[in-house]
């Protein structure tokens, strides 16, 4: 799938990371859930698996960019953005 094959091409470009954590392995905007009272849920863990902490960040970017060239660069930075509030970014060109 030519978004994996990106995403893993990303994540050779960043410098190696120590630990690595737990990821969903296939994360893009389909896999969130949007609840009546605005809570988002995550689903589909069949490509979980342990990876850099920035695998997940650079597979929804890929997805985003190749699935909606227009608008799918605002939503993985708005992501990535989301994402540093809750905890530090894995490296800084993740961000954008």
């Amino acid at each position: 799938d030519t978004a994996h094959r990106l995403a893993d091409r990303l994540a050779t470009q960043l410098p190696p990371q120590e630990a690595s954590v737990l990821a969903h392995g296939d994360l893009h905007a389909g896999q969130f859930l949007r609840g009546d009272d605005d809570t988002f849920a995550l689903v589909d863990f069949d490509r979980a698996c342990r990876a850099p902490a920035a695998h997940d960040l650079a597979v929804f970017r890929a997805h985003s960019l190749l699935l909606d060239p227009r608008h799918g660069e605002a939503a993985a930075n708005a992501f990535a953005d989301a994402y540093a509030i809750r905890a530090p970014l894995p490296h800084p060109q993740v961000q954008r």
